[in-house]
């Protein structure tokens, strides 16, 4: 016989058990054990006894969390792969919530998944997957779930009003036209104008008002936030488009990840284009969450400033944050002039404890008072030489004012030390290891799960990358201790007797089985 007997409408006199269908090192056993050990009561607490039987949460965020994993952030695409797939029938025993179910479990539930995020940490802590000797701090941009063409600004408000308006007045007077025309009509005919003659203008007016509502509902929204622009589908994000990219409606990703296995030890999300604003944010996280400090923070130049330099010598840790780019630390130097072709505030070298500064003509420049202006966090001084200034052979590429005034933050010196690292062999070593700490985590995220945002509000953006970070931390996880390392799966013993629990539970249910088809063909032999 050529070939294998087929017969797929034939029943199993057996079923199979679903453990012995997935694979020993699949990433979904390592997610089912991990989800297991952990404390979800934060979710657990808002669930009443009265109402309908609620799906429980430790089944819902094992779909979530396994979705992302594949690369579904879709809540509907969720719900599919769940009645479809048999990895989701190991993790769900083939219960199948609604995609509604999935994104109210986000919606109502982001403290308890902040707190899942934190249990995941301990876990790969107690398994010494993290050493944080050495951290890496990077951003990217991320498209937000809204469309630039929603975007509102007061010039389109009133020029969207008066198109409007318009259209309104010509329809109003169509509508008063075709009214007269239809008295006429009935006068000369003394009888009334048939429905199929009357107009739908009245219909269109009633459209064209409403729309004048939404839009002044917009102008308000601008006039009490204050803001010049406002986004009508998430107005929380901003608009992006740097480096030659098209403009879109995008958040700001940050992340920490440590050395030793790449684990994303903190994370944020934020509506505003520069990064160095979070670091204090990530190190109050570090210190909630470990005992241990970092001993090197490395960054790239988006985190080379005063703010950074000051905030990371308090917690007395080591920036590696360059202000140029490595080649010029590789050769020891610094770039003659910055971009517009003129000296820059590096040309010009402290004296007497900073009470002087030395401009690059050698003129002495003499410190003015402390300044304290809005829109800079840090106050500075202003070094000035105005006699010398006048005079010197150097002021085409030093000024465009009258005067040359440079200005020198009161922790310029705490950068400069910072500069002197990078100088030496270490710093220069341990800031090229940056790019292979926390640049693949944001490929992993971005490139190869095709993460987006799918929730619209920073609060819930926030929630969501959460749950990416998640996930990359468990593949981590799965990855280093293996999926099927019994002392790993069965760490706790509570683990152990629910995996134990299941497998007695198929024992019986197949050993039921087995006795009814044996009683099933004695009754039909004894009938015989």
């Amino acid at each position: 016989m050529k070939f294998r007997e087929y017969m797929p409408e034939q029943n199993w006199l057996i079923p199979p058990n679903i453990e012995d269908e997935i694979p020993e090192d699949d990433m979904v056993r390592a997610l089912n054990t991990v989800i297991d050990e952990l404390d979800i009561s934060s979710f657990e607490i808002s669930y009443k006894d009265v109402g309908n039987i609620a799906y429980h949460p430790r089944l819902m965020l094992k779909v979530i969390l396994y979705s992302y994993q594949q690369g579904i952030f879709s809540s509907r695409k969720m719900e599919r792969a769940a009645r479809r797939n048999i990895y989701y029938w190991y993790l769900t025993g083939k219960q199948t919530p609604n995609f509604r179910t999935l994104c109210k479990l986000i919606k109502r539930h982001q403290n308890a998944i902040e707190d899942v995020f934190s249990q995941v940490l301990w876990v790969c802590q107690r398994e010494g997957l993290i050493d944080l000797e050495t951290v890496a701090v990077d951003g990217s941009i991320i498209r937000a779930n809204a469309s630039k063409d929603a975007l509102w600004d007061s010039k389109r408000v009133q020029s969207e009003l008066t198109a409007l308006k318009e259209k309104a007045s010509d329809c109003l007077a169509r509508h008063i036209e075709s009214d007269r025309v239809e008295e006429e009509l009935e006068k000369e005919l003394k009888t009334p104008a048939s429905s199929h003659q009357k107009s739908n203008s009245k219909d269109t007016f009633k459209g064209l008002l409403k729309q004048i509502q939404d839009v002044k509902k917009v102008e308000l929204e601008l006039t009490e936030s204050g803001k010049k622009r406002v986004n009508t589908t998430d107005n929380d994000a901003y608009l992006n488009g740097k480096h030659g990219k098209p403009k879109e409606m995008s958040y700001n990703a940050n992340i920490v990840v440590e050395k030793s296995h790449q684990i994303i030890v903190s994370a944020d999300v934020d509506n505003r284009p520069g990064e160095h604003h979070l670091v204090p944010t990530h190190l109050n996280v570090l210190s909630q969450y470990f005992t241990q400090r970092p001993t090197y923070f490395l960054g790239d130049s988006a985190y080379a400033n005063q703010e950074t330099a000051y905030i990371l010598n308090q917690y007395r840790i080591q920036s590696v944050c360059p202000q140029f780019q490595i080649q010029h630390y590789r050769r020891d130097m610094k770039p003659n002039r910055n971009t517009t072709g003129r000296f820059s505030s590096y040309h010009f070298k402290p004296i007497c404890n900073g009470n002087f500064m030395i401009c690059p003509a050698d003129h002495i420049l003499k410190r003015g008072a402390l300044q304290h202006r809005k829109g800079r966090k840090v106050p500075f001084f202003e070094y000035s030489n105005p006699s010398a200034c006048r005079t010197c052979m150097l002021k085409q590429w030093c000024t465009s004012g009258h005067n040359r005034v440079v200005k020198r933050g009161v922790y310029a010196d705490m950068l400069d030390d910072v500069e002197s690292f990078l100088h030496t062999h270490e710093g220069y070593t341990k800031y090229k290891e940056r790019i292979g700490i926390v640049e693949p985590v944001f490929g992993n995220i971005k490139w190869n799960k095709g993460f987006r945002f799918t929730f619209r509000g920073l609060s819930l953006a926030k929630t969501q990358f959460k749950l990416a970070c998640i996930m990359h931390n468990l593949e981590k996880l799965a990855k280093s201790r293996g999926c099927n390392s019994f002392l790993w799966r069965f760490y706790n013993v509570i683990a152990y007797l629910r995996h134990l629990e299941g497998r007695l539970r198929t024992f019986f249910r197949q050993l039921f089985l087995i006795h009814s088809h044996f009683c099933h063909a004695a009754l039909h032999f004894t009938a015989a």
